[in-house]
């Protein structure tokens, strides 16, 4: 009895008492334990956040490592937050990525409308050589002078001395240029620069087939018809009127005889 009174302690003084005290220890240690795995976490997480940003790609197992390491109180709120807060930049690179494409792109069609003014100015070039050309040839292609011979007597045409009304006649063919004529435009038949006439604008037979100068006026208008030298306002052909040399040339009516055949030489 006397020992249990000196050397013991009542029953339940000293258990109460140590684990009174053991809870606090333990509870720091989860704290310290914890603190120690949020900075691990943080050390581990901040290589690989900084190795996504400079890539412009956000690296999922950094999430995945912090989680699976950090208590579920702690961790939600440190290592996600933290991850999602150096992610958010990364969307900074896309823009540069898109605009060195676009640079490409904008100088291809610059490039490619270089050639356009070369062109443009090619083609403005064939149409002044070709405006050139058409214009130049408009003088060339005046009807070439011919002689026209009367099958009747084989003789040609010929104005004479080629004064104003003078009447036409048939010579013999000696290729002379009062024995010349062109078909001109506008149905007149030429030779120095007058024209084939019906004396006053008849169209009775006989009317006298003269050269004039030229006005325009339907007593002008004269075409070959096959053979037929034939005058537009009356419908009526040139004839020789007799088949002697120097024999005058007469309107008359158009009826197929050798004296109204008429070709040209």
């Amino acid at each position: 009895m006397g020992v249990d009174e000196a050397g013991e302690a009542p029953p339940g003084s000293g258990t109460a008492e140590s684990e009174g005290k053991q809870p606090p220890s333990g509870g720091r240690k989860k704290l310290v334990l914890a603190a120690a795995v949020i900075a691990g976490a943080i050390l581990i997480t901040v290589p690989f956040l900084l190795s996504a940003h400079s890539d412009g790609k956000p690296s999922r197992p950094v999430r995945a490592a912090a989680v699976a390491g950090t208590p579920l109180g702690t961790g939600s709120s440190g290592g996600p937050a933290g991850g999602h807060t150096s992610v958010s930049p990364s969307a900074s690179p896309s823009p540069k990525h898109s605009g060195a494409a676009k640079k490409p792109a904008s100088h291809k069609p610059a490039a490619a409308l270089q050639p356009t003014p070369s062109h443009a100015e090619t083609a403005t070039a064939k149409a002044k050589t070709g405006a050139g050309t058409s214009g130049g040839s408009a003088t060339p292609a005046a009807p070439a002078a011919h002689a026209l011979v009367v099958a009747a007597s084989g003789e040609c045409l010929s104005r004479g001395a080629g004064t104003e009304g003078i009447q036409l006649f048939q010579d013999t063919c000696n290729g002379s240029a009062d024995q010349q004529w062109k078909i001109a435009s506008g149905e007149t038949i030429r030779s120095s620069g007058k024209c084939m006439t019906v004396a006053g604008g008849a169209t009775d037979d006989r009317t006298e087939i003269q050269l004039s100068g030229c006005d325009g006026s339907a007593s002008q208008q004269f075409h070959l018809n096959g053979t037929e030298l034939l005058a537009d306002q009356s419908q009526k052909c040139v004839d020789i009127f007799g088949g002697a040399s120097g024999t005058v040339a007469v309107l008359m009516g158009c009826n197929g005889r050798d004296n109204q055949t008429w070709t040209l030489r």
